[in-house]
């Protein structure tokens, strides 16, 4: 204020001044004239210091104050975050992406402004901190002739010019957006990867990072990334809760055998049975970095995913049952002896037993009594016969369960010939067929139990009440009529009595596979195969497995087969813990030391071909008075026969045997007689 009163005063009457000077009037106005210029010159230089020193301090109290308003954001950000609260700086920022303009004559300019919340408490400046991910998020208003998406267009251009990993809009309404700015990704602590296998530490990254989880899923078609005017959708995991524990949580992954599992939950648009897509899986593992994806199960828009590392059928894995021991001989020679791990009888029927190792790390097991028939079908070299021999011996090591093997080439019966119950190596389907009637006579047998067990069928065996276990070696062998009669009311009838049919065979049909034993299958497992018809007879409407089972360019491994068995009832590729042939042999020997010779070693007696009955047949029912299935009235004909739709019973399988039979009964009677016809007109074809 003194400066401008005495400038004012200078200014207002300069002939005062002079006269009180005593100059002349020339000489006065020169020095007044010089002391009002110099009086100027060190006032301005006096306001612009003064000026600069209050721009200064305002500055230094500006960057002050922002350097502890972003002192919460990660140093990426700061200088990004500086740009855009400060005008010019913010001006220059969008004017040079052209999401904006520059102030000229006449025109202040326009550009996307900070939009602080009003809602807040304290009000905000418009930016604030994402607490979950660490990033800056700014709301913005954009000018006219520009929207949101616009920024979504140029997010890489905006990513770019603030020196920045990334941005995008996150939300929009109307001309109001909020924009995401991010600085790097989230790292995961160390300790946390560690529990996982090292293969699916870039796919965990990628999964538990929001931002390339977006990108990954959108990608894949998938998901939908974040827009303008949506806010995008994509498979999220979802956390397990223990329900021991309600207050505990996973985050959603679980590590397995194989790899991981993730649980999922998929967005709107889109089911879990989307990534059962084969392209899409694939895209989805080399996205990952893993060999292998699986969709494992699907819960309304719930997904378990599993990603694989280790391929637990790509080795091969020696059956527990056997442990294989260096052994020399007196002549110096080396061998190999294989020596039981289960105590012979420690076992029972009603034990699951381990046959091998699915493709997701998980033991595939069978149990005699609670399953039913069996079937297994495998071209020659594809590990059928190790599957086969496996369950013999497991079979031959209960104590409650009884042994039937027929194989007409001999090769399965060998091992287990002096051991097992009953076996038939006869290439005749009749010798076949006797050792049929011996199982069939036990098991009807046993039906005066029904009343005091008070039940349909026979589910608790021991060894008082042992089960029957059949298995038929190249079944297709026995091409008769007779025989695929009597393997039909085996399969039919005896599960009922407690008797379990397993039939192995390289390829199967109608023929070697008859419908009742088809509908009666809880286990089935197809080793590779020459066709798909082959694969589709046994397990249909699997065009994936079919492909792979019938693939002559990339066959199966030998010992890995299809399987749907009683306890995974969704078929999988497995692999059958290998028990090699001279194995099988030492079993034999080890059971037939332990429990004694059931007959004398094969060959050498001259009829091997079938074993004596030595069933006990106290309390016998004749087959064709059973009250629950219907045989033909012929004598000589045991088939069933099916149940007419007039509702009466059946009495005969064909109508050849019931004129047969009627003849047998009508022996006097005979068409063209000399003495003339006793057969009344007609009566012949009418019975």
């Amino acid at each position: 204020m003194a400066y401008r009163d005495c400038l004012t005063m200078i200014l207002a009457a300069p002939e005062t001044q002079q006269a009180a000077a005593g100059l002349p009037g020339w000489v006065g106005a020169t020095v007044v004239g010089t002391g009002v210029v110099t009086v100027l010159a060190a006032g301005a230089l006096w306001m612009k210091a003064r000026a600069v020193s209050a721009d200064s301090r305002a500055i230094t109290t500006r960057a002050l104050t922002q350097r502890e308003r972003f002192a919460e954001f990660h140093p990426r950000l700061r200088p990004a975050l500086e740009r855009l609260t400060d005008d010019w700086a913010a001006c220059q920022l969008w004017t040079s992406l052209k999401l904006g303009r520059a102030p000229r004559d006449g025109d202040l300019g326009a550009w996307p402004v900070l939009l602080p919340s009003d809602q807040a408490d304290p009000p905000d400046d418009g930016i604030w901190r994402d607490l979950r991910s660490g990033d800056a998020r700014i709301r913005l208003q954009v000018p006219d002739g520009w929207s949101p998406q616009d920024l979504v267009k140029k997010s890489a251009d905006i990513a770019a010019a603030l020196d920045v990993r990334g941005v995008r809009v996150a939300a929009a309404d109307g001309n109001q957006l909020v924009l995401e700015i991010r600085a790097e990704a989230p790292k995961i602590d160390p300790q946390t990867l560690k529990k996982y296998p090292e293969r699916v530490h870039t796919a965990l990254t990628r999964l538990l990072d929001p931002w390339d989880a977006a990108d990954l899923w959108a990608e894949l078609k998938l998901g939908r990334k974040p827009s303008a005017t949506d806010p995008g959708g994509v498979p999220t995991l979802v956390p397990h809760v223990d329900p021991d524990n309600p207050t505990r949580s996973d985050s959603g992954i679980t590590r397995n055998d194989v790899g991981i599992r993730l649980r999922l939950s998929m967005p709107d648009g889109w089911s879990p049975h989307d990534l059962e897509d084969e392209k899409k899986s694939q895209n989805l593992a080399s996205a990952l970095d893993v060999p292998a994806v699986q969709l494992i199960e699907a819960d309304g828009n719930k997904a378990l995913l599993e990603l694989r590392v280790f391929d637990p059928i790509a080795q091969v894995a020696t059956s527990e049952l056997v442990t294989a021991v260096q052994v020399k001989s007196l002549s110096g020679q080396t061998r190999t002896e294989y020596r039981l791990q289960v105590p012979i009888g420690s076992m029972s029927c009603h034990d699951d037993f381990r046959l091998g190792q699915s493709e997701y790390g998980d033991p595939m097991t069978m149990n005699f009594a609670r399953d039913v028939h069996r079937a297994i079908q495998g071209a020659t070299r594809s590990g059928k016969s190790v599957t086969f021999n496996t369950m013999i011996a497991y079979s031959l090591l209960m104590k409650d369960t009884i042994t039937v093997i027929i194989d007409p080439n001999g090769a399965t019966v060998a091992p287990f010939w002096e051991c097992a119950d009953y076996v038939c190596d006869s290439e005749d389907p009749e010798h076949a067929i006797e050792v049929f009637d011996i199982v069939l006579k036990a098991m009807y047998a046993r039906k005066k139990m029904f009343p005091a067990m008070r039940e349909a069928s026979i589910t608790r065996f021991s060894p008082e009440l042992p089960l029957w276990n059949i298995f038929i070696d190249e079944n297709s062998h026995y091409d008769t009529l007779d025989y695929k009669r009597k393997l039909a009311k085996v399969a039919k009838q005896v599960a009922k009595f407690g008797g379990r049919l397993n039939i192995a065979d390289q390829k199967m049909n109608v023929d070697s596979l008859p419908g009742t034993v088809k509908v009666n299958l809880s286990d089935v497992m197809c080793h590779r195969v020459q066709t798909r018809q082959d694969f589709d007879h046994v397990l249909p409407g699997l065009p994936a497995f079919a492909a792979m089972a019938a693939n002559s360019q990339q066959p199966m491994a030998q010992g890995v087969a299809i399987a749907r068995l009683a306890s995974h009832e969704r078929p999988v590729r497995m692999r059958v813990d290998y028990l090699a042939a001279s194995a099988c042999y030492d079993i034999g020997d080890a059971i037939t030391k332990a429990r004694g010779a059931k007959r004398p070693p094969m060959g050498s007696e001259p009829d091997t071909a079938t074993t004596e009955d030595t069933t006990n047949t106290e309390g016998y029912v004749d087959l064709d008075t059973d009250d629950d299935v219907v045989i033909c009235l012929l004598p000589e004909c045991d088939e069933p026969v099916e149940q007419p739709r007039t509702g009466r019973p059946g009495k005969y399988c064909s109508p050849k045997h019931k004129l047969k039979h009627w003849r047998q009964l009508n022996p006097r009677k005979k068409a063209g007689d000399a003495d003339g016809d006793d057969i009344e007109g007609g009566e012949e074809k009418a019975v």
